[in-house]
């Protein structure tokens, strides 16, 4: 029957067309990639100018995992800029006790703090100064957080998220064989107040600081620095609130020697949620105020995507890394992103001709980035949401079929 002549016939052949698997190439999705995809993943191919050559399910809200760290790094890199570095603050009250400021800095590592407390040292001695009383921690430019899907494991990735942490939240130690402690990292020196918090039984690895202990051990640390550098702390490290101007002898804005485009190539690198809910919390208080929180960094972010005008189906960040299993995005969506994310993708890892961003959690894995091919560069965006998802087998298929002369 011919359906032209049929008003019902042509409603019923329009039903059918909808409900037909969504692909945008003529040709459909090349065969070694659709025996590869379950009906509900999700694939979206495209060239560099943005035509799209196939696809399954681009419009479906799907978990990105960490995946999800392109469109955080791009809001922080078009929020903050790429060559911001994120700041501490030191300041010398009429007292003479000694006030850090800390800011959120994702790469507040131990080297960073010896050279902090080197020029500070600097500083004080010029004003004949070689003793301080109190050591003051100021944290209040983040409010307390909890990141929904944060594993309380002992690795830095997982590390709770404050603005002033030292190594990640994190100490790092050895057993000798006669039960001594010693520092893992040549560069951190073990400190007695974190010896006292690992129980004479427990094995030699790390153990994990609350966002209070953080503060206390970062001051610790810049106190031992600071000794080594002819300083003395002769009273407690403490935590506070920095004084007004008008109470300070002196202040100094101290900057991180990275920028905010070598942290996010560390995060990407190494797929730290940490770092990622750092910047993610910064960028939101950049644009909202202090303190740092998820409430504000989702409504920035969201404000954000909105001024991109890159969607219909905007996706929902509840936080930063991808750790969240309620965090949703399209494959459109994110294809969408990485069009924007294009200037910065040699911040993304390299693994043959494709540079690209995995995400995994349980039942969840993703990638998405760019292939290069002698006919072009494509970008690219599997999600597979399912049980014993792998995306593995499906990423090496689509970038042999994708890179071929």
């Amino acid at each position: 029957m011919n359906p032209s002549g049929n008003p019902w016939a042509l409603l019923l052949a329009f039903i059918l067309c909808l409900l037909q698997p969504i692909t945008a190439d003529a040709r459909g999705l090349p065969h070694e990639i659709q025996q590869l995809l379950h009906p509900d993943d999700a694939l979206w191919v495209a060239d560099k100018k943005g035509a799209l050559l196939f696809s399954q399910n681009p419009n479906i809200p799907q978990i990105p995992a960490s995946t999800l760290k392109i469109p955080t790094a791009l809001f922080a890199l078009e929020t903050l800029g790429s060559d911001y570095r994120f700041p501490t603050k030191i300041g010398l009250t009429q007292k003479k006790s000694l006030v850090l400021k800390g800011y959120g800095d994702p790469l507040f590592i131990s080297e960073m703090i010896a050279n902090h407390a080197s020029t500070v040292a600097t500083t004080l001695k010029k004003r004949k100064i070689d003793k301080v009383e109190d050591l003051v921690m100021d944290g209040s430019a983040f409010a307390p957080v909890s990141i929904p899907g944060r594993n309380p494991s002992f690795q830095p990735y997982d590390a709770v998220n404050g603005a002033l942490c030292a190594n990640f939240n994190t100490v790092n130690y050895r057993k000798k064989d006669d039960g001594t402690l010693f520092s893992a990292e040549p560069q951190t020196p073990l400190l007695a107040y974190i010896k006292k918090r690992i129980p004479a039984e427990a094995p030699q690895g790390r153990i994990t600081l609350s966002v209070e202990e953080s503060r206390l051990y970062a001051g610790h640390l810049f106190a031992w620095f600071l000794k080594k550098n002819g300083i003395d702390v002769k009273g407690k490290v403490k935590q506070g609130l920095m004084p007004s101007a008008k109470k300070l002898i002196w202040s100094q804005e101290l900057l991180s020697p990275f920028t905010l485009e070598q942290a996010v190539k560390k995060l990407m690198t190494y797929s730290n949620n940490f770092m990622a809910n750092q910047i993610f919390l910064a960028s939101g208080a950049h644009q909202m105020g202090p303190p740092a929180t998820l409430t504000k960094s989702r409504s920035a972010f969201e404000k954000w995507v909105h001024s991109k005008n890159i969607t219909s189906t905007p996706p929902i960040a509840v936080e930063g890394s991808g750790l969240s299993c309620k965090n949703r995005i399209t494959a459109q969506t994110m294809g969408a992103f990485l069009s924007l994310f294009h200037p910065w993708k040699h911040l993304l890892p390299i693994q043959g001709p494709a540079q690209f961003k995995t995400g995994t959690l349980t039942g969840v894995s993703a990638r998405a980035g760019y292939i290069a091919s002698p006919r072009g560069e494509y970008r690219f965006v599997i999600i597979l949401n399912r049980p014993l998802a792998d995306a593995t087998e499906l990423m090496q298929k689509l970038t042999g079929y994708l890179s071929r002369p």
